[in-house]
């Protein structure tokens, strides 16, 4: 990003909307704050849901351990990489939103997002849509099955083949448990303590409390969990036939390994 890219662009404000801005070191935008008013606005989520969605976040991009490991590595945190940018920004440039549907204006984010920065959507009438495209969230079936699909895979087009066959051969949004609600208790209790610290922190830096309660709804309340995935034969055999080509690969490999070593093990004879 060059800041010479701006005075080309004819309009007054410009919004950067980009969940990737978060995790970028404030003193990168030393180069910009000489030559606009900067304002930065951040929805926080609840712990056990912020962990999850990340989790998911790692399983796109082929990680593939089970979420209680990925818990364990949770420790970077998101809110250490806010609070950090609280105090370059300073509090008067910053808006901190709860991403707590119950909280958004009209309960809908776009809504929210357009009143924090001084638009009022219920007098702009037509003027925007929202378009059907939404990046929807795993449900914890479909996350289970493309961690298993990850560990299966070593070649990316091969992994994104065997991912879609595979859950074309499950009815995964129908029956499925959203990810988050899948954390059995003791899991959102773990993970809850361990960021409140945290979180009071961006409270008290901005100024504004965010959460009643810093626990999901559904937590401590009765509620379906994960018992394992329900493949069709159809999904089963897509799913053998993915590990059978991985054994064959290790096999190959082990082959070429062993011909490496008998060589390397060979004397020179003068």
């Amino acid at each position: 990003m060059n800041k010479s890219w701006f005075p080309s662009l004819r309009a007054k404000n410009i919004i950067i909307s980009e969940e990737t801005l978060i995790h970028i070191q404030p003193e990168f935008y030393d180069i910009f704050k000489n030559d606009f008013e900067i304002k930065v606005i951040v929805y926080i989520r609840k712990p056990a849901e912020l962990m999850v969605s990340e989790y998911n976040q790692m399983l796109k991009i082929g990680f593939y351990s089970d979420v209680n490991k990925y818990m364990d590595l949770f420790e970077q945190s998101t809110y250490e990489k806010v609070i950090n940018q609280i105090k370059y920004f300073g509090n008067e440039n910053f808006i901190i939103r709860p991403f707590e549907k119950s909280q958004w204006k009209n309960n809908n984010l776009i809504d929210d997002f357009l009143s924090s920065i001084g638009i009022d959507t219920d007098k702009i009438g037509d003027k925007y849509e929202i378009t059907e495209n939404t990046n929807e969230g795993f449900t914890k079936q479909e996350a289970e099955i493309i961690r298993l699909n990850n560990a299966i895979g070593n070649v990316k087009q091969k992994r994104n083949n065997y991912k879609q066959m595979l859950l074309k051969s499950y009815d995964y949004k129908q029956n499925g448990i959203k990810s988050a609600e899948a954390l059995n208790d003791e899991e959102i209790l773990k993970i809850t303590e361990r960021f409140i610290p945290q979180i009071k922190q961006i409270e008290e830096l901005s100024g504004k409390k965010l959460f009643q309660n810093y626990f999901p709804e559904y937590y401590g309340k009765e509620r379906k969990f994960f018992e394992g995935i329900n493949l069709t034969e159809t999904g089963l055999d897509i799913l053998h036939k993915a590990i059978k080509s991985k054994s064959d690969e290790i096999e190959d490999l082990k082959k070429t390994l062993d011909k490496k070593t008998l060589f390397s093990d060979r004397k020179s004879v003068v």
